[in-house]
């Protein structure tokens, strides 16, 4: 049996990794917390105790018993000599796959390893056109707590298997737009993270707070949102172009409110 600080060795190395990565390599991180999770051979109420520990936020039951199955199917593609049919298989599409088959764990295994082989859509790609990505970020940030994009990621994908990270982005951007009924969507950062939540909304009448700094507060907030997606970005993809985009436009509108404030 694994000792603690293996675990937790192990356990740190993934999550930098995967903060260190593109969404693009999600797949690393779902299929080393699947070795990893399967690897210690802890029960999953002390799995779940020593992730909090470590990494200081709380993963879900079925988030861990899903990990194991996705864990157990890694092993059986491996014995198949088909371990090529890994390569960028998150969690979550395989979960998507799972839940078409039925039978036997064996079974169901052999059909998720065939409709990959063969192409089947998943991920992103079978995800498109389906509906209630907004409804399930809602839901997640309807206890007015906040929640990072990875958190609120990671909750949702247990209803919508395959969702993206990007997904949820262009989700918090439409709520923003049109949150719900009494309802404002909250942003605040810390370093290159953000963290979301709803709280109740409140009219300008009234408001201690002066109208320039709730409409800075307003048109700040989307920009704010595409710094947090550009620390989300591999080296590779991330250009100080983009950066300084964001910073110019942030700036002008900072410009502007500030020579309506001195005229």
């Amino acid at each position: 049996m694994m000792t603690e600080q293996d675990f937790d060795l192990k356990l740190r190395h993934i999550e930098e990794q995967y903060q260190a990565k593109s969404e693009t390599v999600r797949a690393y991180h779902d299929q080393e917390l699947a070795r990893l999770f399967g690897e210690c051979g802890w029960d999953q109420e002390c799995i779940r105790e020593r992730f909090f520990k470590v990494m200081g936020r709380r993963i879900s039951q079925p988030y861990v018993s899903q990990r194991l199955k996705f864990g157990a199917f890694l092993n059986y593609i491996a014995s198949c000599n088909k371990s090529d049919l890994a390569v960028n298989l998150t969690e979550g599409r395989f979960r998507q796959h799972w839940t078409c088959t039925k039978g036997t764990d064996a079974g169901r295994f052999a059909a998720v390893a065939d409709r990959i082989e063969n192409g089947i859509p998943q991920g992103a790609e079978a995800l498109s056109d389906k509906p209630g990505i907004a409804r399930a970020v809602r839901e997640v940030l309807a206890d007015g707590k906040w929640y990072t994009t990875e958190q609120i990621l990671a909750t949702a994908e247990e209803s919508l298997p395959g969702l993206t990270r990007t997904q949820v982005l262009d989700s918090l951007r439409t709520i923003r737009r049109n949150p719900a009924p009494g309802k404002k969507l909250e942003t605040r950062h810390f370093g290159t993270r953000a963290q979301y939540r709803f709280v109740k909304e409140h009219s300008g009448k009234g408001s201690k707070m002066p109208p320039a700094i709730i409409e800075l507060c307003e048109k700040a907030a989307p920009l704010l949102d595409e710094l947090d997606e550009l620390a989300g970005m591999s080296m590779a993809r991330l250009s100080p172009g983009l950066v300084r985009q964001v910073a110019f436009r942030l700036r002008k509108l900072f410009d502007s409110l500030t020579a309506e404030a001195t005229a």
